[in-house]
């Protein structure tokens, strides 16, 4: 299986599986999903078998085409130092983080909130 299409199907199917925790319709027939109907464990185990096909997908791509993916590496490493070595880039960088965890507490004590039950 190529490289862009083992790529391309993991994000598919991961933007399914988002679909499906929101209760969107999913598929043609557009049926609509929730956590109760096992849709969601079937995507995740998906997800992480792909997840786990990774290593061995990088391992071909390097034995069969090293410069290629030596290309990848250092183009990655170049863009990620070209924005880390910048001012803005770490502004930017501190920005986006920050926002991230503050959202992600946020739904966090949301959760949390939400399970506590009222003494009786």
């Amino acid at each position: 299986m190529n490289t862009n299409q083992t790529a391309t199907s993991f994000f598919q199917e991961y933007e399914a599986a988002e679909r499906v925790k929101r209760g969107e319709s999913v598929g043609a027939e557009g049926a609509r999903g929730n956590a109760d109907d096992g849709a969601v464990p079937a995507l995740l185990k998906q997800l992480v078998d792909k997840a786990k096909e990774l290593p061995s997908i990088i391992q071909t791509e390097l034995r069969d085409n090293p410069y290629r993916l030596l290309a990848m590496v250092a183009g990655v490493g170049f863009g990620v130092g070209a924005v880390l070595g910048s001012r803005i880039g770490r502004v930017l960088l501190l920005t986006v983080g920050e926002y991230a965890l503050t959202e992600t507490l946020r739904s966090q004590a949301k959760k949390f909130v939400s399970n506590i039950e009222p003494p009786t």
